[in-house]
């Protein structure tokens, strides 16, 4: 307490005090006693750590006003021993700091646990019996060198040679293992813990403001800022998340259900889907029912979700987030944390962690920092000072050592009121000696010495002494005490303290951070009176099991008063409840989780054990569906200990493994992969030797299935596929299988083995009784004949049947078929392009047969993307594009949106319609976790807004935002194409003076084309696409900087590999262009040259490539393409000045390409045409001048007001001498690039 607040009481007459004062009852007053227990609790709360932490709070503070002030993201993080004060800093130097109030700031706090018992971040290491199994096949795979081939997989005697023993091995030694206890237990701690309390306090606190008529009557007049009302935290989060975002959150932040039930009632139907898939995979009793459908798609989503809550409420107002004990975090926890640290989309958001020095766990704390910082050893000492310094990424490291002796000594002065200079010495080396300066731990002996009247002033004793205390005494009732749990404990057993000794023990086993009173009474009620009275450790009678609510309240109230618990706030749903009412219901914590293993020593190892499992049990009968799913975890916690003790044919132990299940499954929705991994080896590990026999085999086949996908997704090869081999094994049928099958050809396309995938995809056809031809003339056949069919059934059905009117397909089989086909698809667009035809067309048949799934929206968009570049038949690709997207309002799954636009507006509808809206296939590739069609339809609006003639500054912009949207989610092959046209951008704009070298700001051309080590880690066939990639950026710069014989020498000799790679992209109707002009200038170069007879080879090439590629821009014009009849009418002028024709004709062919243009507001195309236009007449007689001066400046304004401003400095250095004075008339632009606001809330105004 301060000193301000202690107040001067009388003493017993006669009564001596240290120093000048009479401070005995004072001295109780401050420190606490049995006569003042109100004392202690203000006493021993967070001043009296605080001693010698001026400097430590300072910082903090500065970090406050810096987040405030400039509304910037910063992080900060607290590292010292357990008990230096770090939460107690925290809370008094931020809690209540005067600027929240002021700026409207929310509070939040989050707490990881003292974990109990397993660490999925350690799961590759103990004797967990399935870890054993996985441990079995790794080495047998390592004995042989290489992961199982395909045929090997695909096998049905066995995966390879010697594998089956070793299955069998694997299976014995976990059937024998299950059987058997557990002896080394792993650590693990609740998923997102922390992170889910701080962010369900930031939803409380949203709900609690104000609404807009009483924001009026609240205002403070002192206070300019405007306070901010529910209604419009309302409409910031409803601006700033979807409804997928909603969604996918309920699984980080179960009450903002409630948050959003209480405001918006069409979004709570609408993102109820999740609750429901997640409600519906476990119930008592009966079969697992697991989705294995999108846990991949759900991952994905699942950060992006919860990046755009923490942007959107940051910006609405400042939010300071404080996680403490961050060294029990889970990885899952650490990985979220890390990308929100660096996220630059943030508004005010200050992030303060604290984690423990001492604790080896803090260690993958520091590796995330070091992360965030860019230093990839985790070495924080070589960083830091006490105070460390700042980053590129605002983070201050704060270390806090224990308490010195001076310090002791200055608290010792201030609580026990003593200004005798030195007086306190010798009672602080005591101090220092027990407690090694450990400021919790010195706080908490005073209180007991205080307690045992030992700190009372030296007269209350019976003899004399030169010291004010009774030293000897002091040390002798130190000499007990080894630490600060052994002190507790010693606490626990006193007399007064009976209430606390009996509900202690029970309290700390539920294991929970924070715990209401209706939760404990709910464990309690399920307990006997025995039970009671065995595990509360207390020997007075008075002291029985409560009987009902009130009780329960007062005894809790009672351990907060003996300062082993605090009392927080309510809960959103108890808000959301008590509103109108006085009061509401209190979560309680643990003062500090010393107190916590002080409790728990209270009863040996197999108490503890049995004593959580009835917990478990309790907390799991009374739990209804949503609160099962936000406590999970913590139950499991509790069972899972004993659980492998239950007999292999007890039924709990059947249920508790379905429960593990359950809880992997919603591990994996998290996109915690080692946490879904652990606990899905757990449930298997609890099944019975006959797992496969009937009455398991669904809840086995569901595990396994799970357990595959899982570990693909944590990346763990070798354990995939044993689980995957088990399944092809046992399952009986092949459409227990599928997922499988399913999975690994996913797998297989993420390793870059698109072969490899659509091999696996073939046969997966042949089991569902359908064929794919795959050798030359059976693939020409059967794409003649499918193409005859599918164009008969399209036709027939076109015309008199509505698409939407078809029936919903609800039979497996077939919805498996159509699955396997999109995914065969995708394979095949990487690997075997010639047989995309054949799968488009079987899967358009089938839609039209069968009915309506969920891929046939992106079926008929592909055949329409067939129609149109590959059959020229632009009208029927439109009609089918249309229809596409007309499917998607009927099937309200988000996974084949994203797909479905990017293929009708990037590489079907351009053909015949204005350029469409893509950034709408990026917003729901992102919504839905579609990543890879969400990145290539960022890439396909690049090319949009260049081909359109958008400002060079915007597309610099959007590049920047794609580029950090790219790395955010690991796409290295986007990231390598976006840098090259990123580069071909800012060569335009000016960056390091090159015209189409692809070196300056974002990349160096020939460290990318000579990276030896990147070569290496992507395949061969991407190595290519990227080199193409920037091949075609060189090509469109030589056009605007007037390279042509490197231009011309690129269309010919890569041309139409390049074209080949952008079929039906809008690039490749530009890349066709720039080729054709490229040579059809270097044609009238040679032409006009000297020496044109010996190089006539040469001039006939460029020719050959112009006329071809003017030829197929002309068929796109005569098609009715609307977008590149201005390209044609230059070509024309271009054959026509290769030709001789009168200038009438060339001009006439100018004038229309130029009206084009203008016409489609292509600025950077009107500069060239008028470029290209006034070199024509710069090339005629003199008389033509004024005719060059008009169009040149014409020109030159347009590149101007473009950005081109590499390209206005080269123009003004070849026009210099015949513009002169003009030159001076050029309007001036700001050079500087648009900055653009990368809020998500304004990302579909600005961004797009």
């Amino acid at each position: 307490m301060d000193e301000a607040s202690a107040t001067t009481t009388g003493t017993e007459e006669g009564a001596m005090t240290p120093g000048n004062s009479s401070t005995a009852p004072l001295l109780l007053e401050t420190l606490g006693g049995s006569s003042s227990r109100r004392g202690l609790e203000r006493s021993t709360k967070h001043p009296p750590l605080l001693f010698g932490r001026d400097r430590e709070r300072q910082a903090l503070q500065v970090s406050l006003k810096r987040m405030l002030k400039k509304r910037a993201t910063l992080a900060v993080w607290l590292e010292g021993p357990s008990g230096s004060g770090k939460s107690a800093l925290v809370a008094s130097t931020l809690e209540h700091a005067p600027p929240l109030r002021k700026h409207q700031c929310l509070y939040a706090t989050g707490k990881f646990d003292l974990p109990h018992e397993h660490d999925p971040a350690s799961s590759k290491t103990g004797d967990d019996e399935t870890e054993t199994a996985i441990g079995l096949l790794r080495s047998a795979y390592s004995a042989q060198s290489t992961t199982p081939s395909l045929r090997d997989l695909m096998n049905k005697k066995s995966m390879r040679s010697g594998a089956a023993t070793v299955a069998e091995e694997v299976d014995a030694t976990m059937d024998q293992s299950s059987a058997q206890s557990t002896t080394n237990e792993l650590q693990q701690t609740l998923l997102y813990q922390g992170i889910r309390a701080a962010l369900g306090q930031v939803c409380q606190q949203l709900l609690n403001l104000t609404s807009g008529e009483e924001s009026g009557k609240s205002h403070d007049d002192n206070n300019p800022i405007k306070r901010k009302t529910r209604q419009e935290a309302q409409t910031a989060l409803n601006i700033g998340l979807d409804a997928s975002s909603w969604q996918v959150l309920e699984i980080l932040i179960p009450n903002l259900a409630a948050l959003r039930s209480k405001w918006d009632d069409e979004v709570n139907s609408a993102a109820s889907s999740i609750s429901a898939m997640t409600q519906d995979t476990f119930q008592k009793g009966s079969s697992l029912n697991i989705d294995f459908s999108n846990f991949k798609e759900l991952a994905d989503r699942f950060k992006l979700a919860s990046r755009r809550f923490l942007q959107t409420v940051s910006h609405f107002l400042p939010l300071v987030l404080v996680l403490d004990d961050l060294q029990w975090a889970d990885p899952s926890s650490l990985n979220l944390l890390s990308s929100w640290i660096q996220d630059t989309d943030n508004g005010a958001l200050l992030i303060v962690g604290c984690y423990r020095s001492e604790d080896p766990a803090s260690g993958a704390v520091r590796k995330m920092i070091a992360g965030a910082r860019g230093d990839s050893h985790g070495d924080l000492s070589q960083t830091t000072t006490a105070v460390g310094a700042t980053s590129v990424i605002p983070m201050q490291t704060i270390i806090l050592r224990d308490l010195g002796l001076s310090e002791i000594e200055d608290m010792l002065d201030s609580l026990l009121s003593v200004s005798d200079l030195g007086s306190t010495v010798s009672l602080a080396d005591i101090l220092v000696r027990k407690t090694k300066g450990n400021g919790f731990f010195v706080v908490k002996l005073l209180q007991y010495l205080n307690e045992h009247q030992l700190l009372l002033p030296h007269d209350h004793h019976h003899h004399q002494s030169k010291n004010l205390w009774d030293e000897d005494a002091i040390r002798e009732a130190c000499e007990s005490i080894d630490d600060v749990a052994s002190l507790i404990s010693l606490t626990l057993e006193q007399p007064e303290n009976k209430v606390p000794r009996a509900l202690l023990p029970i309290v700390a086993c539920i294991g929970m951070s924070s715990f209401t009173s209706s939760i404990l009474f709910r464990v309690l009620n399920n307990m006997s009176k025995d039970d009671f009275k065995s595990f509360s450790k207390h020997q007075d009678a008075a002291v029985s099991r409560p009987a009902d609510m009130a009780s329960m309240t007062r005894q809790l109230d009672e351990c907060v008063e003996r300062g082993f618990l605090t009392r927080t706030g309510p809960s959103i749903e108890q808000s959301l409840q008590e509103e109108g009412r006085e009061s509401a219901e209190y979560n309680f914590r643990f003062v500090h989780d010393q107190v916590q293993i002080a409790s728990l020593n209270l009863l040996n190892k197999d108490e503890r054990v049995k004593l959580q499992f009835k917990i478990g049990e309790s907390l799991l009968s009374s739990c209804d569906p949503k609160e099962l799913d936000e406590m999970i975890f913590a139950i499991l916690d509790l069972l899972n200990p004993r659980a492998t003790k239950l007999r292999s044919s007890n039924p709990k132990r059947m249920e508790i493994a379905k429960l593990n299940a359950r809880a992997g499954s919603q591990a994996m929705r998290s996109s915690s992969f080692p946490i879904a991994c652990w606990y899905i080896r757990r449930a298997i590990s609890l099944l019975p030797p006959n797992r496969w026999e009937d009455q398991y085999y669904q809840d086995t086949l569901q595990m396994y299935t799970a357990g595959a996908i899982a570990e693909s997704l944590g990346g763990d090869a070798e354990a995939m596929l044993w689980y995957a081999d088990r399944v092809r094994q046992h399952g009986r049928n092949i459409m227990d299988k599928i997922p499988i099958f399913h999975m690994l050809m996913d797998w297989f396309l993420d390793q870059d083995r698109a072969s490899e995938s659509f091999d696996m995809g073939c046969r997966v056809m042949e089991y569902l009784g359908g064929s794919i031809p795959t050798q030359g003339l059976h693939v020409k056949g059967s794409t003649l004949t499918g193409l005859l069919k599918t164009k008969k059934m399209v036709n027939k059905y076109m015309s008199t049947t509505d698409v939407q009117e078809l029936p919903i397909v609800t039979d497996a089989k077939e919805l498996a078929v159509m699955t396997t086909l999109d995914k065969l698809g995708t394979a095949a667009y990487l690997q075997r392009k010639k047989l995309v035809p054949v799968i488009i067309f079987k899967g358009v048949r089938k839609t039209f047969k069968n009915g309506i799934t969920p891929h046939a929206a992106p079926f008929l968009a592909a055949y329409g993307y067939a129609m149109t570049n590959h059959l020229g038949d632009f009208a029927m690709g439109k009609k089918c594009g249309e229809k596409a997207l007309e499917l998607l309002s009927k099937d309200k799954r988000v996974d084949v949106r994203a797909r479905t636009k990017a293929i009708v507006y990037g590489v079907n509808l351009h053909f015949m319609t204005p350029i469409g809206p893509l950034h709408e296939s990026y917003l729901e590739g992102l919504q839905s976790g579609d990543f890879r069609n969400a990145m290539f339809s960022v890439a396909l609006h690049l090319q949009a807004l260049f081909a359109c003639g958008k400002s060079l500054s915007l597309i610099e912009g959007s590049c920047r935002v794609a580029m950090k949207v790219f790395q955010d989610f690991k796409q290295p092959h986007f990231v390598g194409v976006l840098r090259g046209m990123w580069q071909g951008y800012l060569n335009l704009i000016g960056d390091h003076g090159n015209t189409t070298i692809l070196t300056g700001s974002v990349m160096d051309q020939a460290q990318v084309l000579n990276n030896k080590k990147q070569q290496d880690e992507m395949s061969a066939a991407m190595a290519r696409r990227l080199q193409m990639n920037l091949r075609r950026v060189q090509l469109n710069l030589a056009v605007f900087f007037g390279e042509f014989k490197h231009g011309a020498d690129m269309a010919v000799e890569c041309g139409d590999e390049i074209l080949d790679k952008l079929r039906g992209q809008i690039a490749s109707v530009t890349l066709q262009f720039d080729g054709a002009y490229c040579c059809y200038r270097m044609a009238q170069y040679l032409t006009s040259s000297a020496t044109a007879s010996s190089i006539g080879g040469m001039r006939r090439r460029y020719l050959k490539y112009a006329t071809r590629a003017h030829k197929r821009i002309k068929d796109l014009v005569a098609k009715m393409n609307p977008n590149c009849r201005h390209y044609c009418a230059l070509l024309d002028a271009e054959v026509a000045i290769l030709n001789g024709s009168d200038p009438m004709v060339v001009t006439h062919h100018l004038d229309e390409a130029l009206a084009f243009a203008a016409k489609d507001e292509m600025i950077h195309d009107q500069a060239l045409i008028l470029e290209r236009y006034a070199n024509f007449w710069r090339s005629q007689d003199e008389e033509f001048m004024t005719n060059f001066r008009i169009r040149a400046m014409n020109a030159l304004t347009l590149y101007q007001r473009w950005g081109a401003h590499a390209k206005v400095s080269h123009l003004k250095k070849e026009w210099a001498h015949l513009l002169g004075a003009y030159l001076k008339g050029l309007p001036e632009v700001d050079q500087r690039s648009e900055t653009m606001d990368m809020s998500v809330s304004s990302i579909s105004d600005s961004y797009w």
